[in-house]
């Protein structure tokens, strides 16, 4: 998951003149948010019941990243 992030970050970087990204984190998933604490992102709010997965309403938790993050972390 880390290496499949890391590439994305490059691909985002190389593609898109972003300065700020929000990005959204399921409430369901680890990884997801063991990857955003590794880039520093920081938490800027919280959707309840964004969406149904298997039947059941799944909340986000939406984070900000700056581009500098983005290639601190595709750079590491």
């Amino acid at each position: 998951a880390l290496q499949g992030h890391r590439l994305f970050c490059k691909w985002l970087l190389e593609n898109s003149p972003f300065l700020n990204s929000i990005t959204m984190v399921p409430d369901t998933t680890k990884y997801g948010r063991a990857i955003i604490r590794l880039l520093g992102a920081t938490r800027v709010g919280h959707l309840d019941d964004a969406y149904i997965r298997c039947g059941k309403p799944v909340g986000v938790t939406l984070y900000q990243l700056t581009r500098q993050q983005y290639k601190e972390f595709s750079e590491c």
